[in-house]
């Protein structure tokens, strides 16, 4: 009955993260649409706003998540971001460190 138990959970558990890896975790808001992403040498012209440090998910469970899925996602919570900070602009700091990534903030338009 264990047995029976346990193929059950790593079904579900695989199902789960199977759907994980293909679902987007962020969603970008309706007032962010508008900010664009750009890099940190085409934004001298810009007015600087401020800065975000936005992280997500870089594993689930001991599976690694799609590095093009993390760097979307980080775009997503950074452009989130901009829009309260009076920003249209953002670009990345830094690299991205354990699904990390700091991000300048800039009024470009």
């Amino acid at each position: 009955m264990l047995t029976k138990h346990a193929s059950k959970l790593g079904l579900s558990l695989a199902l789960l993260l199977s759907l994980g890896a293909c679902a987007p975790f962020v969603a970008l808001q309706p007032a962010a649409e508008a900010v664009q992403v750009s890099t940190l040498e085409a934004t001298t012209a810009c007015t600087p706003k401020g800065s975000v440090h936005v992280k997500v998910l870089g594993k689930l469970g001991p599976v690694e998540r799609d590095p093009g899925k993390i760097i979307i996602e980080l775009n997503t919570l950074a452009r989130n971001s901009a829009v309260g900070q009076g920003g249209d602009t953002i670009a990345a700091a830094g690299p991205i460190k354990d699904g990390e990534r700091d991000y300048k903030v800039f009024r470009c338009r």
